[in-house]
């Protein structure tokens, strides 16, 4: 079609002629078809020949012609007329009669233009910012939508979709704040002490929105946990060890299919089942793992002294009896034991006398007396006695969250591996010494409860924003993993989107209504830890693998439980497609790399491609929404955020620094002494002394 002058006057007041991604319409019989612009530009074409002339005396030039392709995205119908005359219009997705050659193309008016963009009734809840090409028409969402079905929001590095993503939390406490004034009130709260019940958890690998909702207070209020708060109680960051799957034991641990991995998952079903399983069977804990004590002490013993007379294996039994004596010292309560059972304080200082046997004056290991290992074995029957063959049956598991400190699984894979025979206590080596390496840094430890002291109930309040450890309820949770150990990082990622999902599952299986518990996880980074897949994958899982698994479960499942997913990235095309192709609704800010382009041009319908040729230039806080939160593709301002409110991803000022207009002051020690961890060992050791004080 030709399309017209720069500016129209048929719309009751001079405007200018919609640019790429505006609007026309072409009426029909039912309403009028309403189309986006998708491309304009010029043709050549010349004049029709003239037979009033002869044709020599005619010189033919060519000129341009200027033309547009416009696609059709829905009907506009005019519904009925209200009290005052005005045309209440109303946009069906879809195209029922199309346009057929030589029907006329119009500009649409103010209020058609703010139908076809602005969300209607429940559509129109969450006000996000305007649409520059539709009368700064303002455009709104719904939250159910937007966040129901996940939302991408993709970009490059200083396109503001850290802003966006900021934003749409903010605005969505806002909007539900507002949306409680009409609410009637229970007992003697008043509306300034009701907050939204929203919930909202961030993951945030690089620390940006440390300080984008703190000074929230009358519509929610943000809390932050991170390892740098793990003295302060209730705002540790725990991604515990004894909450993980077998399945991601197995690739944190590098388990070949051998050996290691039978073994490792026999060794977390026996813990689980003496630190929980037999919890609700009165008792009977204390009996179960004396008897897998005595199993395991009747085998080494048949096996001979090969087995725990010369080093390293005889070093190897001092270190299970030593994980045995704090296990029994730590759960053994007489009131709790059957009455059958002896004392088993007999059996905890006999297996002290046969570990210090062993041991000669300067500390180092010699072989065991066989006679000191069946005068322990004889103990173990004594106290044991009837009990022995009345132990109930409890069907263990090793995907149960039971706290456990981990040496107890180091000890417990050894006796497995011991029992299981054959080469198993060789091939486990390689993988206790990668187990040994957990306990024994700092900062692992920190970040996975190495002494197993946390429990579920707590972890769950924390990560929710429940009230908790004299911390108020919260409406933001934001997951501070800047600190988080790299070896570690993309498991404790995997471990607590894992278990966001699966306490939402228990939500509605335990809902007598069988209702879910909304809440929105939002991934920031997200390329970094949903990687798509590649040929080196076909191999053993590893913690990368596992990330991406557990994010493309919640991607496919977590509609169904309430769980929405928000995931930001400046690089959509190292995102698994999986997750990608799970979205609904995509935010587009500037995208200027062609292989990030051409992965975006794929998840939109072929017919709206043409919409994403301006991405390379759209400008900060501009984006192209669509999906199905929107009821047509629409190019976004996004509403400016208050400075404060922003998250920490702004672009360095290198020059207002060298030029000294901003200070940085500098203290290495203070950096090195935080890097070597000597601040809070410093810290440590003031808390000791204000204690005996």
């Amino acid at each position: 079609m030709n399309s017209p002058q720069s500016i129209a006057l048929n719309t009751g007041a001079p405007r200018p002629f919609p640019r790429i991604n505006g609007y026309l319409l072409i009426p029909n019989e039912m309403g009028a078809v309403a189309g986006i612009i998708t491309w304009m530009g010029t043709e050549q074409s010349v004049f029709p020949k003239s037979y009033r002339r002869k044709e020599s005396e005619l010189v033919y030039l060519p000129f341009p012609k200027r033309k547009l392709t416009l696609t059709p995205i829905g009907t506009l119908t005019a519904d009925k007329y209200e009290a005052g005359g005005q045309v209440f219009y109303h946009l069906e997705r879809g195209v029922s009669i199309f346009p057929s050659v030589g029907d006329s193309v119009v500009l649409p008016t103010k209020d058609e233009l703010a139908c076809i963009v602005e969300g209607k009734g429940r559509d129109a809840r969450l006000t996000i910012g305007i649409a520059p090409l539709a009368g700064g028409a303002n455009i709104s969402v719904d939250p159910d939508k937007i966040f129901g079905r996940h939302l991408a929001v993709l970009g490059n590095t200083g396109s503001g979709k850290s802003c966006s993503v900021a934003g749409l939390i903010r605005w969505s406490l806002t909007a539900a704040k507002h949306g409680m004034e009409n609410r009637p009130l229970k007992g003697d709260k008043q509306k300034a002490e009701f907050f939204p019940s929203a919930r909202f958890i961030v993951l945030d690998p690089n620390g940006e929105y440390s300080r984008a909702f703190d000074d929230m207070t009358d519509y929610g209020k943000c809390r932050i946990l991170s390892l740098s708060s793990r003295d302060v109680e209730g705002l540790a960051l725990v991604a515990p060890h004894w909450a993980w799957s077998a399945e991601e034991w197995t690739g944190i641990l590098r388990t070949g299919a051998g050996f290691q991995g039978p073994v490792l998952r026999l060794a977390l079903q026996q813990i689980k089942d003496w630190s929980g399983g037999l919890e609700k069977v009165e008792g009977y804990r204390i009996v179960r793992f004396l008897s897998t004590w005595l199993m395991w002490l009747e085998w080494l013993i048949n096996q001979g002294p090969k087995q725990y007379a010369n080093f390293p294996r005889n070093k190897n039994v001092t270190i299970i009896i030593k994980s045995a004596i704090e296990w029994l010292t730590k759960y053994y309560r007489p009131e709790e034991a059957p009455d059958a059972l002896g004392d088993v304080a007999e059996v905890v200082e006999m297996m002290e006398e046969v570990k210090n046997s062993s041991l000669n004056e300067q500390g180092y290991q010699h072989p065991y007396d066989v006679n000191k290992l069946e005068e322990l074995k004889r103990k173990f029957i004594e106290v044991l006695g009837p009990c022995r063959e009345t132990i109930p049956q409890v069907e263990g598991s090793a995907e149960r969250p039971y706290p456990f400190p981990i040496d107890h699984l180091a000890s417990t894979v050894e006796i497995m591996a011991e029992r299981v025979g054959g080469d198993a206590a060789h091939y486990t080596r390689s993988m206790l010494l990668r187990l040994h390496r957990f306990r024994e840094d700092a900062d692992i430890c920190s970040a996975i409860d190495s002494k197993g002291k946390e429990t579920l109930v707590n972890i769950l309040r924390r990560t929710f924003g429940a009230e908790y450890s004299g911390h108020d309820e919260a409406n933001v949770v934001i997951l501070n993993l800047s600190f988080v150990p790299r070896d570690v990082l993309h498991i404790v990622i995997s471990v607590l989107a894992r278990i966001i999902f699966e306490t939402l599952q228990w939500y509605r299986k335990l809902d007598h209504n069988r209702r879910v518990l909304p809440t929105v996880l939002v991934l920031e980074e997200a390329h970094t830890f949903i990687q798509r897949r590649n040929e080196l994958d076909q191999g053993d899982l590893n913690p990368a693998q596992m990330c991406r698994r557990t994010f493309e479960r919640i991607a496919r499942e977590g509609r169904k439980f309430g769980l929405g997913l928000v995931l930001s990235s400046q690089r959509p095309s190292e995102i698994s497609p999986t997750v990608l192709a799970q979205c609904n609704t995509f935010m587009l800010h500037r995208i200027v790399n062609d292989r990030d382009q051409e992965l975006v041009n794929r998840l939109v319908p072929d017919n709206l491609g043409g919409l994403l040729k301006e991405l390379p230039n759209l400008p900060t806080r501009q984006a192209i929404l669509l999906g199905w939160a929107t009821p047509v593709p629409v190019l976004v301002e996004i509403k400016e955020l208050d400075e404060r409110h922003r998250p920490q991803s702004e672009d360095p000022g290198f020059w207002d620094v060298w030029t000294g207009k901003e200070e940085r002051d500098v203290d290495w020690e203070e950096i090195a002494d935080h890097w070597q961890g000597k601040a809070s060992e410093q810290k440590e050791g003031d808390n000791e002394i204000k204690d005996k004080n």
